[in-house]
């Protein structure tokens, strides 16, 4: 770590400075000298298409200027330049420093930027690269409401209330070729079903699809691709108040999960509710009524729940027998590896994967397990298996099916996996196909080389057969990197006390704040507010300096969840030894990730190994790079000795 300093704040901090940067012959300041402000003015230019204000000072001997801009940013360039996105009115003040010190007389301007800028690169990262979908299990994914609203006062669909409707295995992709762009592409996919859920009081969307019986329909469509352009705007709320915002606007009929009316379909403008990696949220409002969607990308796999119980006499895998086959290759020209996949038995139904090379598509990495289970019509069942990758893999596929026939298979889904974090994939209650052999097929198409992944507590059972696990619906949804409110989380103790806490906070300089972050401390909870930019890693820096111990060797897991309100790049965690100077470099780990706005983001990097004794522990967070008006909520913070 650097640039951890205990220091002074405010102007006593720029006469330091300039004593330290006084020829040598410098004997001493007289006050007598102080530079005076008499007839001294700069020039304020504001360019609004940018939201930058350029302040100059015409060069004069033997003093420089400081600024102070907006009550806290320093320079002592005779040209100063800032910006901020948002619009506001903000100050800048002007002091004259020679060897003696700085002026105590300032001359100061106000100026104002007439709008807020949209940084469409935030909307850019958090569309592309995946895959957006009606978020099926969420109250009011569907909805309506009066005009002027966000459209959900009249009706919202429950939980998996349009099931039948075609619309839940729709897919909506976005591409730009450039970050900040406000314009780019736009793909929708009507999954295989091959429908579009259309309102029946729709009367130019697909026709000829319409039913007679005035219930909604579900129109045949293909796949579209077409153009996506942002726009910022405005929008008025049922009081009559002018509203900023951001639109998503595509050309007239262009496809979308739900049809709500012939504007729509006419005229697609949908008004950004809220955006984050994970969620969105858009109402289509036509001034007579507005319909609020809630679509996410998170793959439509279900969480929450552990999976089914292995050792349980329900389970059909436990006592099948089963052969492999394995296909391995990389690219475009799908060339073969040379090196086969490795595979090991581990026993009690754990298996390893080993991939010694790269794949890079869909079924290129796959392995089969042949089995001779059966099912039949008859019978409803359930299924699970815990995935665990030594690296992350986008879009491994499971799938279920039938041997010898391809086209018949209980599932097919892809999930994403990240390395060290086990992930259960699960089905409930599907309905029986008769199948005299089971085959379960893994496909890690799309690992980098030297990835392994343990494959364990595969099950499959009749659903009627109680294993003691329950099912999902059972089971709560929670978030969390390690159980919280556990005997071996350590941490729980420096939650129950006032923790000694450290700031470091500067601007691009170096030069620190004069104000320390805002800080909260609620049981489990810590809200870290930072109004204002920093430019560099360490520039905001908070540590927790605890009374946590370990011995030399010892393994710990560490985790917690954060959630910003903005997305956040490179954030270094850093769990070291207590006490600075040598003692910075003797530390758990320094990792740096990346936060989604919004988002609770789960961080966990287990089985650390402590490289010394420690008296005691400290904790780093740095935010170094945030934009102005951060705020971060850490939580659910656990250290925990490492399970045998």
């Amino acid at each position: 770590m650097k640039h951890i300093v205990k220091y002074i704040t405010g102007l006593f901090l720029f006469s330091a400075i300039i004593a330290a940067c006084s020829p040598e012959e410098f004997v001493g300041a007289d006050q007598k000298g102080l530079p005076t402000m008499e007839g001294v003015d700069f020039q304020l230019t504001v360019d609004q298409t940018v939201n930058q204000m350029t302040a100059v000072l015409p060069a004069t001997e033997n003093v420089y200027p400081v600024w102070i801009i907006n009550g806290a940013e320093y320079s002592t360039l005779n040209q100063v330049n800032w910006s901020n996105k948002k619009a506001g009115t903000y100050s800048i003040e002007l002091h004259l420093a020679n060897r003696n010190g700085i002026s105590q007389a300032a001359v100061k301007k106000d100026f104002t930027f007439d709008k807020t800028l949209v940084d469409w690169k935030t909307y850019n990262d958090r569309l592309s690269g995946k895959a957006w979908r009606i978020d099926h299990t969420a109250i009011g994914h569907i909805a309506c409401g009066p005009s002027g609203t966000s459209g959900v006062d009249w009706w919202k669909a429950q939980p998996e209330e349009k099931k039948d409707w075609g619309v839940y295995d729709d897919r909506l992709t976005f591409a730009f070729a450039n970050a900040g762009d406000d314009a780019g592409s736009y793909a929708y996919s009507p999954g295989d079903g091959g429908t579009m859920y259309v309102n029946t009081g729709c009367t130019q969307v697909f026709p000829s699809d319409k039913t007679a019986d005035g219930k909604d329909y579900m129109a045949k469509v293909s796949a579209q691709t077409t153009d996506i352009k942002l726009e910022s705007g405005t929008w008025k709320d049922s009081e009559g108040k002018t509203q900023d915002c951001v639109y998503l606007v595509f050309p007239n009929h262009t496809q979308f999960p739900y049809i709500s009316n012939d504007d729509q379909w006419n005229t697609p403008r949908f008004r950004v509710e809220k955006i984050t990696a994970k969620s969105m949220e858009l109402v289509y409002d036509n001034g007579n009524i507005a319909w609020h969607f809630i679509l996410t990308s998170d793959p439509d796999v279900p969480k929450g729940f552990g999976g089914y119980t292995y050792s349980s006499d329900c389970n059909l895998w436990k006592s099948m027998h089963y052969t492999n086959e394995f296909y391995y290759a990389n690219g475009d020209g799908w060339t073969p590896n040379t090196q086969p996949i490795g595979f090991k038995d581990n026993g009690s139904g754990s298996y390893t994967v080993t991939l010694p090379e790269a794949s890079s598509l869909q079924w290129q990495a796959q392995v089969k397990f042949l089995t001779d289970m059966t099912s039949n019509a008859a019978t409803n069942y359930d299924f699970s298996v815990k995935l665990t990758p030594t690296q992350d893999i986008k879009g491994v596929t499971v799938k279920l099916v039938k041997n010898g026939d391809d086209n018949t298979f209980y599932f097919a889904d892809r999930v994403d996996l990240t390395a060290g974090d086990p992930i259960v994939f699960y089905k409930d209650n599907m309905a029986g196909i008769d199948m005299d052999k089971v085959n379960l097929i893994l496909d890690f198409g799309g690992a980098p080389a030297g990835t392994d992944v343990k494959i364990s507590d595969v099950v499959l059972k009749e659903h009627d057969c109680d294993d003691g696990a329950g099912h999902p619906s059972d089971v709560p949804v929670v978030v969390e990197p390690y159980a919280y409110d556990t005997a071996t989380n350590l941490w729980k103790t420096v939650d129950a006390g006032d923790p000694e806490m450290f700031f470091f906070y500067a601007d691009a300089n170096w030069a620190p704040y004069a104000n320390s972050p805002g800080f909260v401390h609620a049981g489990n909870k810590y809200t870290l507010t930072y109004p204002l930019a920093t430019a560099a890693q360490w520039q905001c820096q908070t540590a927790f300096y605890t009374n946590l111990t370990c011995k030399k060797d010892e393994v710990y897991d560490f985790g917690c969840i954060m959630n910003p309100n903005v997305d956040l790049k490179n954030v270094t965690v850093k769990l070291v030894k207590y006490g600075g100077g040598d003692n910075d470099n003797i530390f758990f780990f320094v990792k740096n990730v990346n936060l989604t706005g919004g988002e609770d983001n789960v961080i966990k990097f287990p089985a650390q190994v402590a490289p010394a004794d420690m008296d005691r522990i400290s904790l780093f967070f740095d935010f170094g790079g945030n934009p102005e008006n951060t705020e971060v909520v850490i939580k659910n913070i656990v250290f925990q000795k490492t399970a045998n």
